[in-house]
C-alpha cells in the first residue's frame, strides 16, 4: 500500500465529529516553530512526555509505551502504542486546564505541531472554552479504553516539488499504519456518540529512531 505525501505538506483526513462529516481532506503545514500550547507534564524523557493530571488510562498506556521502547519491542508494537497514547490524550477533554491545552501534541511530528494545534483549537476543541468557563470540563469527554486493532509496515511515498515539466520526484520511505478504536466514559455534558471512535494513523521515525504521527485518516460513517 502506498500513501502520497508532499515533500512540504502532509495531507490527512481531518478528525471530525462523526455526525457532521464523513471525513475531509486537510493540510497540516510544516511550520518550523513550536506551538503556543502549554501542556502540563510530569515526565519528560528521551522519548515523549505525559501531562501532570493524566488519567489512569493515559498513565497506563504511557508506561506500556516506555516499556516497549526500553525493551526493544517491534516497530509495530511501539508505533501502535504511540497511536494509542495520542488518542487517549487528544480525545479527552476532562483533564484539560486551559483553552490552548490540546492533547496528544507530544506524539505529533514536531514540524506539524503548530498547524495541528491550530486545527484542533478551531474544530474539535472549539467547545472547550465554554466548559472551562462553566467549570464542567471534568464532566466532558474522556477516553475509557483504546485498542490497537492492527499495525503494519507500509511504503510511504514522498513527493518533491514540481519541475519545469510538471513532474515530481518520488522517494519511498518506511512508515507504519495503525488502526485504533476507542470508547468513552459516560458524560453528562457531551454526547460522546457524536465523536470519533476509530482512526487510521500513519507514523514515521525521526532521525533518532523515535516514532511520530504524520497523518490521521478518519472514515467513520455519518450517524
Amino acid at each position: 500500500m502506498k500513501h502520497k505525501k508532499n515533500f512540504l505538506s502532509i495531507f490527512v483526513l481531518m478528525l471530525s465529529f462523526a455526525v457532521l462529516i464523513v471525513g475531509g481532506l486537510v493540510i497540516w503545514d510544516t511550520l518550523g516553530k513550536e506551538t503556543s500550547a502549554e501542556t502540563p507534564i510530569i515526565n519528560t524523557d528521551d522519548y515523549y512526555s505525559i501531562r501532570k493530571n493524566a488519567t489512569d488510562l493515559q498513565v497506563d498506556l504511557y508506561k506500556q509505551l516506555l516499556d516497549a521502547i526500553k525493551n526493544s519491542k517491534s516497530d509495530e508494537t511501539v508505533a501502535g502504542l504511540v497511536a494509542q497514547n495520542f488518542v487517549a490524550d487528544y480525545f479527552t477533554f476532562a483533564n484539560k486546564l486551559k483553552v490552548n491545552d490540546i492533547g496528544g501534541l507530544q506524539f505529533i511530528d514536531p514540524t506539524l505541531k503548530v498547524s495541528v494545534y491550530r486545527q484542533a483549537k478551531d474544530t474539535l476543541y472549539s467547545v472547550l472554552l465554554e466548559h472551562l468557563n462553566n467549570n464542567t470540563v471534568n464532566q466532558t469527554l474522556e477516553v475509557a479504553s483504546v485498542n490497537g486493532v492492527s499495525a503494519q509496515k507500509i511504503d510511504f511515498t514522498l513527493l518533491g516539488e514540481e519541475d519545469d515539466d510538471g513532474e515530481r520526484e518520488e522517494s519511498i520511505v518506511d512508515a507504519i499504519e495503525v488502526v485504533v478504536r476507542w470508547t468513552y466514559l459516560p458524560s453528562t455534558e457531551i454526547d460522546s456518540t457524536k465523536y470519533d471512535t476509530e482512526a487510521q494513523i500513519i507514523l514515521m521515525k525521526d532521525g533518532n529512531g523515535i516514532y511520530y504521527i504524520v497523518g490521521v485518516n478518519h472514515e467513520e460513517e455519518t450517524q
